[in-house]
């Protein structure tokens, strides 16, 4: 639910509205943390676009600084888990594919700071001679900052995630009014388990305040 509202309310890309988001499925956390080396930050989802397989890669940075390298980060991660793609279908004796499926790369980052890195891998590499620039790779990643939506933008949109980012932007005073609404939402829309999730990310939030 929180990765479906995610994507609609926040991503800007033609291909969203081919999404059939009935076929939304985490990919197993376990191999996030593993394969990864990584973070409980770091999700990933398969779905089908046009009927045919995706991927969705969520980094989510709680970082107060800008990673310069971002850029890098995220094409080593994508290169690693179609790595990881291609050992299961060996494990599981199936042949290859001829090409490897789409991964959709989507940075959500909530620090205060400006996000200033390049969205590209080809604007951290120098290119000293212009007859190399065909071998420099192409790689961007899709950024989704939460300061830059002002409150009265995420009132108009209403679902968990533009509530979750008024959230984490609004100061404790206006926390009370925001948060009713949230419960609202909550108990009209999701599942007892996300209620539950979703209360305790807001007590530690409160907490942190």
């Amino acid at each position: 639910k929180m990765v479906e509202d995610l994507i609609k309310s926040f991503v800007k890309e033609e291909f969203i509205d081919k999404i059939d988001y009935s076929t939304l499925k985490p990919v197993k956390s376990s191999f996030v943390s593993s394969g990864f080396k990584g973070r409980e930050t770091d999700v990933i989802w398969t779905l089908k676009i046009d009927g045919k397989e995706a991927y969705v890669y969520i980094l989510i940075d709680f970082q107060s600084t800008v990673d310069k390298f971002m850029a890098l980060r995220l094409m080593t991660y994508t290169g690693l888990f179609y790595e990881y793609l291609l050992k299961q279908k060996k494990k599981k004796k199936k042949k290859l594919p001829d090409k490897l499926p789409p991964v959709f790369p989507v940075l959500l980052y909530n620090g205060t700071k400006k996000w200033s890195a390049p969205l590209n891998i080809n604007e951290l590499i120098d290119i000293s001679f212009p007859s190399l620039r065909k071998y420099i790779p192409q790689f961007c990643y899709y950024k989704i900052e939460e300061t830059d939506f002002t409150s009265e933008a995420l009132l108009e949109i209403e679902n968990l995630v533009s509530r979750l980012f008024l959230i984490e932007l609004s100061k404790i005073e206006d926390l009370a009014e925001i948060i009713e609404d949230t419960i609202k939402i909550l108990k009209k829309e999701v599942s007892k388990e996300l209620q539950r999730d979703f209360g305790l990310w807001i007590r530690g939030i409160l907490g942190k305040k």
